[in-house]
């Protein structure tokens, strides 16, 4: 039985490049269900229109809807942006950091290499990664106010799925039509808030 206290730990950084990926990965699948979303709230759209004046609280829940899904979207991209942003600064800095370090080794090793030249690359590196260190932490922050937002909007979906159903209520006669689609709403829902969940706990990974 192998004993994991002796493997090799990750560098933090590549931990970090780590969850950003598995953030942009989890966003990519919580927009294709809020595609799926967007693709309920028209059918609903469709069958109300069918049904007619019964089904015109039916017809306004379907453009919510639709407008939540279509925000939904808007949202994950714009985190798979402040993700991929992330990914990068993290590999810039990782690779920066290996210099500085071959930059100190030199250093440590022969006092003779202990130019001004030498010096100031080592600082101007150390500058670039705290710079790097800070970008992260402010892209962190607008992420996790992004993924605030996607959970509200998803909220506000559940609210209005317990509403449809209120109002398919009234019309027995599409109750099937009417259960099928508010599941499918549920599912991309429940999913898409799961994928939320896991992203904003990812966030402390990469702080």
């Amino acid at each position: 039985m192998s004993d994991n206290n002796h493997l090799p730990k990750r560098h933090p950084l590549a931990q970090q490049t780590a969850a950003a990926a598995d953030i942009s990965a989890r966003l990519n699948r919580s927009r294709k269900q809020a595609g799926l979303l967007s693709l309920s709230a028209k059918n609903l759209s469709v069958l109300a229109v069918r049904i007619g004046q019964q089904a015109a609280g039916l017809k306004v829940l379907s453009l919510f809807y639709d407008e939540f899904a279509q925000s939904a979207i808007v949202i994950s991209n714009e985190i798979n942006r402040l993700v991929a942003r992330i990914a990068l600064d993290s590999v810039s800095r990782w690779r920066r950091e290996m210099f500085s370090n071959k930059v100190t080794q030199v250093l440590e090793s022969d006092p003779l290499y202990s130019t001004a030249l030498l010096m100031a690359k080592k600082q101007h590196v150390v500058t670039c990664c705290d710079e790097f260190r800070l970008n992260t932490q402010q892209y962190c922050r607008q992420l996790d106010m992004q993924l605030e937002e996607l959970f509200k909007f998803m909220q506000s979906m559940q609210v209005i799925a317990v509403n449809a159903r209120i109002e398919a209520g009234s019309i027995p006669e599409y109750q099937r039509q009417m259960d099928g689609l508010s599941e499918k709403i549920d599912q991309s829902t429940a999913v898409i808030l799961e994928d939320v969940h896991i992203c904003k706990s990812l966030i402390k990974e990469i702080l």
